[in-house]
C-alpha cells in the first residue's frame, strides 16, 4: 500500500515535470543566466547571476513536493553580477536534508512581465 506522503511527493515531481515541459514547449524557458558555485553540495553554495539592466529578482528553492522551502531573494536589483549565498536551510533556519531540491529564478522585465525564467535542480548531501 502506498503512503500518503509518498503518494504527495510522487504526484508533486508529477506536476512539476509537467510544469517544465510546457515552459519548454512555449520557449519560455531561458537560457542559463544563473549558475551555482557547488551543485551539489554538502554544507553551503553560491548562486551567481548577471543583469544587464536594473530588473526585479526572484530566486526561490522548493521541494520535489512543491513546496517551498526556501525564498533567497525576492526584490530589485542594479545592473551587474550579484552572488546570493544559501547554506541550505529552509526559511526557518532549519537545515534540510540530503535530497533533490528545484530553484526557481525570474527576472522580471519594467512592464510587469517575466523575461528570464530558469528552472533547475539543485542537490543538497549530509
Amino acid at each position: 500500500m502506498i503512503k500518503k506522503k509518498e503518494l504527495w511527493r510522487v504526484l508533486g515531481l508529477v506536476l512539476l515535470i509537467i510544469v517544465v515541459a510546457v515552459l519548454v514547449a512555449r520557449r519560455v524557458y531561458a537560457e542559463d543566466t544563473i549558475y551555482l558555485t557547488k551543485n551539489p553540495f554538502t554544507t553551503s553554495t553560491e548562486f551567481v547571476y548577471e543583469l544587464d539592466e536594473p530588473a526585479l529578482v526572484e530566486l526561490r528553492v522548493y521541494d520535489l513536493a512543491g513546496n517551498r522551502v526556501k525564498k533567497l531573494v525576492s526584490d530589485e536589483r542594479c545592473a551587474g553580477q550579484h552572488t546570493i549565498y544559501w547554506d541550505g536551510t529552509n526559511d526557518f533556519g532549519t537545515r534540510l536534508s540530503t535530497g533533490t531540491y528545484i530553484y526557481f529564478f525570474f527576472v522580471s522585465d519594467g512592464n510587469g512581465g517575466v523575461r528570464t525564467r530558469t528552472i533547475k535542480p539543485v542537490g543538497i548531501i549530509k
